[in-house]
């Protein structure tokens, strides 16, 4: 192709609205399907994701396979009606920042964003549903995650492993399973608070590695405890939970403070020795 031809392009769509096969490296998109893509891109390499049989008028600057090039990508816009990101979608864009993920996505597939080392803001729908495996996986400039609106219900085995810079996590009401591996390695994790959770499930070496988590709070709801799941997490204390008591809280090593719930609930309280 060459810089200043004009191509009209028909993409194909896989059904169930997954990521579409093709990627391009374009400038001026003029019209996708009714404006539902109206801008420019000034350098990089834009995905959609979504909708139906598509036209797209643009000046095209280069072809790109799927397997190719996938450092360029900058922008990932989403189409109308979409209810899920394909697995592997947006692995490797290693020059992605930010990404919003629209209202009526429901879930999003395995490694759909693993590698995208330079990821700092995701922004999550109250609609989505379920998490993957390895979603964000070594997304190592990744710091904060706010999922309190959502509906989530799992969080994959690996979501985050290995999130470096993540400090903090808002989970939602309705989260009932961690997966293995889901935060392992994520060396700055400093707390996360379970407790408004109908949490379930915690799976295998879900924290291990995190050296700076200081405060973890579990919700009564919890039924099934991995193996490892806090080893070489340094700062947290042994513990155990009576039938008495509604909650557990894990403490940093040198608080001397007990702790209370807002309902004057009965909780343990664990001091540095």
């Amino acid at each position: 192709m060459h810089t200043d031809d004009f191509k009209r392009l028909l993409f194909e769509f896989a059904p169930g609205n997954l990521l579409m096969k093709m990627r391009l490296l374009c400038k001026d998109w003029r019209r996708v399907a009714d404006t539902f893509i109206d801008g420019e891109v000034e350098s990089g390499e834009m995905i959609v994701i979504g909708g139906n049989d598509l036209s797209y008028d643009a000046i095209i600057y280069e072809a790109i396979a799927l397997e190719e090039r996938r450092t360029l990508v900058t922008q990932v816009v989403f189409l109308l009606n979409v209810t899920k990101v394909g697995e592997r979608s947006c692995e490797w864009a290693v020059n992605l920042v930010v990404v919003e993920i629209p209202e009526g996505v429901e879930s999003i597939g395995d490694y759909a964003f693993a590698d995208c080392c330079n990821l700092t803001t995701v922004s999550f729908p109250t609609t989505l549903t379920s998490i993957s495996i390895g979603v964000f996986q070594e997304c190592s400039s990744l710091d904060n995650v706010d999922l309190f609106h959502a509906q989530l219900q799992e969080i994959g085995a690996e979501a985050f492993f290995r999130c470096s810079e993540l400090k903090s996590m808002a989970l939602p009401d309705s989260l009932q399973t961690l997966g293995d591996h889901v935060f392992e390695e994520c060396y700055s994790l400093e707390s996360v608070d379970l407790l408004h959770t109908n949490l379930r499930e915690i799976g295998d070496s879900a924290f291990r590695g995190c050296p700076e988590l200081k405060s973890l709070t579990i919700p009564d709801s919890l039924q099934t405890l991995g193996i490892n799941i806090f080893l070489d997490c340094m700062k947290l204390v042994p513990f155990h939970l009576d039938e008495e008591e509604t909650k557990l809280v894990i403490s940093h090593l040198r608080s001397q403070q007990s702790h209370q719930t807002s309902n004057d609930q009965k909780t343990t309280s664990i001091h540095a020795h």
